[in-house]
């Protein structure tokens, strides 16, 4: 994959934390317990999010991939006509998005995974990304199906694509989205690169918890917080650094 450029990647940080500070505006008037509440959650200021957010999600994509691109068993196609599809074809293999999962840190802890779907090789179905191309078409229309929740996903998705690429990861610690918990900056930021790794760090925002390595728990429950470098803010959150059943 193509290496993103440091200045590049400084941007991409500073569109996201813009775009998170924007949604926690309507979070402080509009609050939620557990993240389904979310859904019924309507206000004409999440469109412009979500439009951003997915936005920003496709311009990542595209910058992985040469113009023009190849697809499987077809000519050269312009970058410019380049879809959700080919992004699940060409680049998740190697991103592996659909194992990806994030703690989403405002109310009832709660894992997220936008990619999910992708799970299932029969269905490319994402609905934030349905929607965003919806808005894309026809803004005043679709702006009202926009819920907080699918803002959520969005930002989740360009949060876990941020961090599945090298050339941006490699920020975590110089954003302050990580601490190196006592480790040589060096040794850390060459581990970022090695996601075998399962005692990994984690990048922290004012929403998410995205975990640095593969994932092997399944549920919120299963979580070990003691297994992580930087645990302390996962620790706050689950009340907790082992599991439940431990006790702990």
């Amino acid at each position: 994959m193509r290496e993103i450029a440091e200045s590049e990647a400084i941007e991409v940080y500073e569109w996201y934390s813009d775009l998170e500070a924007r949604l926690e505006e309507v979070i402080r008037v509009a609050p939620f317990v557990h993240v389904d509440q979310a859904a019924s959650i309507h206000s004409p200021r999440l469109a412009s999010v979500h439009l951003e957010a997915a936005s920003l999600v496709d311009t990542l994509f595209r910058s992985q991939l040469s113009d023009p691109f190849k697809r499987p068993n077809s000519k050269e196609t312009p970058l410019q006509r380049a879809n959700i599809e080919d992004y699940r074809r060409l680049l998740n293999p190697e991103l592996m998005l659909e194992s990806r999962k994030s703690l989403l840190l405002l109310g009832v802890p709660s894992l997220l995974c936008p990619f999910d779907s992708w799970r299932s090789p029969k269905t490319d179905s994402l609905d934030w990304w349905r929607k965003y191309n919806d808005l894309k078409h026809d803004r005043l229309r679709s702006a009202a199906n926009i819920s907080l929740l699918d803002c959520i996903q969005a930002l989740c998705a360009l949060n876990q694509l941020m961090l599945s690429l090298d050339g941006v990861v490699q920020l975590v610690f110089r954003f302050g989205w990580a601490d190196l918990a006592g480790y040589n900056p060096a040794n850390a930021k060459g581990e970022l690169r090695n996601r075998a790794l399962r005692h990994g760090f984690i990048a922290y925002t004012r929403f998410f918890a995205f975990f640095l390595n593969s994932i092997t728990f399944t549920s919120v429950e299963s979580i070990r917080p003691i297994e992580y470098r930087n645990n302390e803010k996962l620790a706050a959150h689950l009340g907790r650094l082992g599991t439940e059943a431990e006790g702990q």
